[in-house]
């Protein structure tokens, strides 16, 4: 298995590199929620407004950066798979031939 991955890996790498993305949004979007809560109870509503704004948006970005993610992952999966197929058709052709 590490040798498909080995030969996979900058596809591996942008996969990881996507996930870590979307966990950044997600940590930042729990970030602006409490910010937003702090100024909820602080009666500031002008500041509530706009860190409900920036979570709103940052939530849209984890939206995307998943769906990307999703798809993206079987992208990468179906090509370490035609890797895999492609070296077991290799072995079977040595042994017929």
């Amino acid at each position: 298995m590490g040798k498909y991955l080995k030969a996979n890996w900058q596809k591996v790498a942008l996969l990881i590199f996507l996930m870590a993305i979307t966990e950044l949004f997600t940590v930042l979007a729990s970030v602006f929620n409490a910010n937003s809560l702090n100024a909820l109870v602080a009666h500031n509503l002008k500041n509530f407004f706009y860190q409900i704004l920036f979570l709103l948006l940052v939530w849209v970005a984890v939206i995307f950066f998943s769906y990307l993610v999703a798809n993206y992952t079987q992208i990468v999966i179906q090509d370490i798979d035609i890797s895999i197929r492609h070296h077991i058709t290799k072995k079977n052709r040595k042994i017929i031939l």
